[in-house]
């Protein structure tokens, strides 16, 4: 059941309960029944927060002057002017100091489930990763894990030999993409290269490998899209993905020391509490990411002359098996063509 339902139900029943004790205690202890307002009072804190607490003290203390004022009382609110007023003010200071603990409370069983919900995309991540060839299902991936949990990604790679770095992944609305893409004038985000020395201080990997949250989302994506002023980009995102309070957790993608490019992550419940379980998420993202990178070099290599970049013997003859085969189930013609290529500068 809903925190907050159960919240109502559980005050609702104890409303109830302090209503029964009051009729039943009035007669024997007078006035003194008055003290049974703690009860509601406790528990509307508990469950709803100071604010919450207060206005239950408050109806719980009408209640009382009420009923006791149906009960014969002249004039029940004199109470708590006189040796009354101090456990009146003792009641608003516990609604008060109960609520403070109660929001504590939720705010650390909601941060628990929020580290559960990260840890458990990271280890779907990792099992898959680990049998996953390619970069791109890794990113894809981890993309689909962490819409599940509310966040969104983007992967910036470093293109190999050179200081320069590429979009490789983006979990950005298509709409957004086709949109960014057409006001650029280029094909598709591939083709979107800076240069790590351009990117500003706190996203240069050459001084600062350190996890951090970008508070202006406007910056960090101009950043990567010179083309685009900050309005521009303010005016292509729309509040669905951006508000102006947004968060951009900044990820340096490391593998032993070897600095790969950065993730970004983003999302509203995104928080800085959530840097350390994000920080081994982005860790072990680098590291499938490498393995794919090296199981796809060591494919390449095993299939290609290291000289030439042609097909091995071995791997020539496997594909010319399948053109034969292919062409003969579908009676296509089929030509081959024999080159012998010497001294070729």
């Amino acid at each position: 059941m809903h925190s907050k339902k159960r919240g109502q139900l559980y005050l609702a029943i104890t409303i109830g309960i302090y209503l029964v004790a009051f009729f039943y205690f009035g007669k024997t202890y007078g006035a003194g029944v008055v003290s049974l307002a703690i009860f509601p009072a406790l528990v509307g804190s508990w469950y709803f927060g100071i604010s919450g607490g207060l206005l239950t003290s408050f109806l719980s203390l009408s209640i009382c002057i009420a009923l006791l004022y149906i009960n014969g009382y002249s004039s029940p609110w004199l109470i708590f002017l006189d040796k009354g007023l101090v456990g009146m003010l003792s009641l608003f200071g516990l609604s008060i100091f109960v609520g403070y603990l109660g929001r504590v409370e939720r705010q650390y069983k909601r941060k628990i489930a929020r580290s559960n919900q990260l840890i458990h995309a990271l280890t779907q991540v990792a099992a898959q990763a680990e049998i996953s060839s390619k970069s791109s299902d890794v990113m894809n991936l981890m993309g689909a894990e962490l819409e599940k949990i509310g966040l969104k990604a983007l992967v910036a790679l470093f293109i190999p030999g050179s200081q320069e770095l590429v979009i490789r992944y983006t979990s950005l609305d298509p709409k957004i993409i086709e949109k960014i893409e057409r006001l650029s004038k280029k094909a598709d985000m591939a083709n979107f290269h800076f240069s790590v020395e351009d990117l500003p201080a706190e996203l240069n990997l050459a001084d600062n490998l350190r996890p951090i949250l970008l508070d202006d989302y406007k910056i960090a994506i101009a950043a990567l899209l010179p083309d685009f002023s900050e309005e521009t980009i303010k005016r292509i995102m729309p509040s669905s993905e951006f508000s102006e309070d947004s968060l951009i957790g900044h990820f340096p993608l490391i593998y032993q020391e070897k600095t790969l490019g950065f993730l970004w992550l983003w999302g509203k419940d995104l928080r800085e509490t959530d840097l350390p379980t994000l920080s081994i998420f982005s860790s072990q993202v680098a590291a499938a990411l490498e393995n794919a990178l090296l199981f796809n070099d060591l494919q390449r290599l095993a299939l290609t002359d290291g000289l030439t970049g042609l097909y091995t013997r071995r791997h020539f003859f496997e594909l010319a098996y399948e053109e034969f085969y292919r062409s003969r189930r579908y009676q296509h013609p089929l030509s081959i063509l024999m080159l012998d290529l010497d001294l070729v500068t």
